[in-house]
């Protein structure tokens, strides 16, 4: 949850104050107009941490029993200025703009899956293993993230001869690149499923073909996952444009 509010002892430019309260793994971002960067402002979430990818950070439901997960829960708070856009989003977005998802760095730390089938799979991974890549810290790894969504929202602001995107523009050019970068690895695991079920394979040919599936599917950029994104931008209520520029939903399974 995020609650933008006007300060009221503004200092300089910064006149609003944002609060976000975070039980998971769900970032709160805010691209500044100044100075063209993303920050994120959950940050203290994961802190000197390795994101998993396989496990949220909290969760409201029953995560814990009857219980939610509440040990990852924090309330952060900054100041943000006119024009600034403040967008929270799911992993499934977040997370794609990570280099180890884009398979340009590796995990530090990282531990190999332990499999019965040893030598099946060190086949497998020999046939599909990607190039070498660096090893990332999770301080490089974060640093990396925020620096491709920076990018990537500034690219379209020139190629719009635009000083600020719309809240709907934010949105839409995230979600794009998320489809994009995700859309070789939907492909592959669409005809891999049709040919694991096919009925004419015996049950050994299902074995390997499932194995070959988990081994190629790692080495393919990008995560699949639910995607949604919100996005508000920062703007006086006496000179604020209309709605569908100042707020934004969008919402697609991958």
């Amino acid at each position: 949850v995020a609650v933008v509010f006007e300060l009221a002892e503004p200092r300089r430019e910064n006149r609003w104050g944002l609060c976000v309260v975070s039980v998971g793994d769900s970032p709160c971002f805010v691209w500044q107009k100044k100075t063209g960067q993303v920050i994120e402002v959950t940050s203290a979430s994961h802190s000197g941490q390795v994101r998993d990818m396989r496990e949220s950070g909290g969760c409201l439901g029953t995560s814990m029993g009857q219980d939610p997960d509440t040990k990852n829960l924090i309330c952060c708070y900054t100041t943000v200025s006119e024009g600034d856009a403040v967008f929270i989003t799911s992993d499934g977005i977040s997370d794609n703009f990570d280099p180890v998802t884009q398979l340009e760095g590796a995990q530090n730390g990282a531990k190999q899956a332990k499999r019965p089938e040893r030598t099946q799979m060190a086949a497998a991974q020999s046939e599909h293993s990607a190039p070498k890549v660096p090893i990332l810290t999770p301080g490089q790894r974060q640093t990396t993230l925020l620096s491709n969504i920076s990018r990537l929202l500034n690219d379209l602001r020139r190629q719009m001869s635009q000083q600020e995107l719309s809240a709907w523009e934010v949105n839409n050019a995230v979600i794009k690149y998320v489809i994009d970068i995700t859309d070789t690895k939907r492909r592959y695991m669409e005809q891999a499923m049709k040919d694991i079920k096919n009925p004419t394979h015996s049950k050994a040919e299902k074995d390997v073909k499932e194995l070959d599936f988990k081994v190629k599917l790692k080495s393919i950029k990008g995560k699949l996952d639910h995607a949604t994104i919100v996005t508000y931008k920062i703007h006086s209520h006496d000179c604020a444009p209309d709605a569908s520029v100042t707020a934004s939903y969008l919402n697609i399974e991958l």
